[in-house]
């Protein structure tokens, strides 16, 4: 069944390459003939985003750079042309914390401008989860200890706050796990293994087996195998 999965995956994603490159293809060209319509210019960046997810599922590092930089070159121009705007300035710092930081000085200076765009959302909108969400995020792609452990304080209360949010709770067991490699770096391999165990309950929570998305099981069963190598 997991083969099947995996062709019918691979599939969806061939479908998927083609098609957002005929839409950036399309987006690109009404951007240029209507450079005042804002709308193309987002959905263009949108396209843009696809595509650098598209190229790190196939581990093609450069394609993802690339396109990733050409949706914040688009979002920064729409930011400083609009920077008042909560929705200019969430989706440019959400695009940057889905970039790999790596040895780029140019994307850790985004991603510290993502971090303070996010801060001052939430300050400015504390009841807004989303922006909470957001500088968790930027704070887990940061990545050190600080940060991370920062983040998963954030996100644990919008799991307390949203139990059904199934997005939250994906993205509290993500920092947990990278709480649990830094201790794992450090050798304190029994505080690791406590937060691995946390981060399979969080994950196990609020859903029967058999009611589970298929890579949802593939990441509990990675999870459950990685705490026994552990005992």
């Amino acid at each position: 069944a997991r083969a099947a999965f995996a062709n019918a995956a691979k599939q969806v994603q061939r479908e998927a390459k083609s098609l957002n490159q005929e839409a950036i293809g399309l987006l690109r060209a009404l951007s240029e003939a209507h450079p005042k319509r804002v709308d193309f210019a987002i959905e263009l960046a949108h396209a843009f985003r696809e595509q650098a997810r598209i190229a790190r599922l196939e581990k093609d590092s450069n394609t993802a750079h690339e396109a990733n930089q050409s949706a914040l070159e688009l979002l920064d121009r729409l930011l400083r042309e609009n920077p008042d705007s909560p929705y200019f300035k969430f989706v440019f710092a959400d695009t940057v914390t889905s970039m790999p930081v790596g040895p780029s000085r140019r994307n850790g200076l985004a991603l510290s401008r993502a971090i303070r765009i996010a801060t001052s959302l939430v300050r400015e909108y504390p009841s807004m989860p989303d922006y909470v969400a957001l500088k968790a995020k930027a704070l887990l792609a940061r990545g050190d200890s600080g940060s991370v452990t920062e983040a998963v304080q954030l996100i644990e209360q919008l799991v307390d706050d949203y139990p059904a949010m199934a997005q939250y709770r994906l993205l509290l067991a993500s920092g947990l796990q990278r709480l649990a490699n830094i201790d794992l770096e450090a050798k304190r391999i029994d505080a690791a293994k406590e937060l691995l165990e946390k981060t399979l309950a969080v994950l196990e929570a609020g859903t029967e087996p058999d009611q589970r998305p298929a890579m949802l099981d593939i990441y509990i069963d990675r999870l459950q195998q990685q705490i026994q190598e552990m005992q």
